[in-house]
C-alpha cells in the first residue's frame, strides 16, 4: 500500500526552527499544515483517510476524542508511543562505538 504524507501538525507549544520547517517541506507535500489544536478541521480539510499520532501525546480524554470524531470521518488513525511509554523503567541506554543505542534491561521475576 502506497500512502501520501501531505504533512505534519505540531503541538500548540512548540516553537519550531527554521530547519525543523524545511525538513517537513522536505519530507511532505506541504510541510507544516498547523497545530494540534485543530487536528480534526486539518484531517477534513485535508481529505486525510489516515493519521499518526506520535511525539508528546495528549492524555487519554483527548485521545479518546480524537479518535471518536476521525473515527466517524472514517479515518483511520495509528499512535506511534515512545519508548518511555512502553517500557518506563526497563530501558537501557549504551553505545556501540559512538552511535548511541537504547536496550531493554532484564528484569528479575520475583517467586
Amino acid at each position: 500500500m502506497l500512502y501520501k504524507l501531505s504533512g505534519f501538525v505540531v503541538g500548540g507549544d512548540d516553537e519550531l526552527s527554521d530547519e525543523d520547517k524545511e525538513k517537513a517541506a522536505a519530507l511532505s507535500e506541504k510541510g507544516i499544515l498547523g497545530k494540534a489544536e485543530d487536528l480534526i478541521k486539518i484531517v477534513k480539510e485535508e481529505g486525510a483517510t489516515y493519521v499518526v499520532l506520535t511525539g508528546r501525546l495528549p492524555s487519554k480524554r483527548i485521545l479518546n476524542s480524537i479518535f471518536e470524531k476521525l473515527s466517524i470521518e472514517g479515518v483511520d488513525v495509528k499512535i506511534v508511543p515512545s519508548l518511555y511509554e512502553v517500557a518506563p523503567g526497563c530501558l537501557e541506554f549504551d553505545e556501540i562505538g559512538s552511535v548511541p543505542v537504547i536496550g531493554t534491561r532484564s528484569i528479575a521475576m520475583a517467586g
